[in-house]
C-alpha cells in the first residue's frame, strides 16, 4: 500500500492517483529528483498568470484609448479607462494574494512530508 503525500490516504500499489483527493502518487519515491507536485502547484500558477492578465489588459486599454479634451467636452473616456485599470489591479492584486496562499500552502505540504 501506498500512503498518498497530500492526504495520507493508503492506495493500492498500481495506484497513479489517490482515490481520496486525487494527488499524483510518485512511483519511485526513493529516486532522487523532482517531487510530484500536488494540485495546489497548479492553482497558484493559474491564479498568478489570471492576476497577469487582468493587469495586462487594463494597462492596454489605458494606452489604447484616446486622451479626452476635457471633462468640459463630454468626453470622459479617458477617465473610465482609468479607473476600470484601478478596478482591474485591485482584481489582479487579490488574485496574486489568493495565488500565494495556495503557494505558502503547498510549501507547507511539502515540509510537512519531507
Amino acid at each position: 500500500m501506498k500512503a498518498c503525500a497530500y492526504c495520507g490516504r493508503e492506495n493500492d500499489e498500481n495506484a497513479v492517483q489517490c482515490v481520496e483527493c486525487g494527488t499524483e502518487i510518485c512511483p519511485f519515491e526513493s529516486v532522487p529528483g523532482p517531487k510530484c507536485q500536488s494540485p495546489l502547484y497548479r492553482q497558484d500558477c493559474i491564479l498568478w498568470l489570471l492576476a497577469l492578465a487582468v493587469a495586462v489588459q487594463a494597462a492596454v486599454r489605458v494606452a489604447l484609448t484616446p486622451s479626452d479634451p476635457g471633462p468640459a467636452d463630454g468626453d470622459y473616456k479617458r477617465v473610465e479607462a482609468a479607473f476600470y485599470l484601478w478596478l482591474c489591479l485591485a482584481i489582479a492584486i487579490v488574485l496574486f494574494g489568493y495565488g500565494y496562499g495556495y503557494y505558502l500552502r503547498s510549501k507547507a505540504t511539502d515540509e510537512d512530508v519531507a
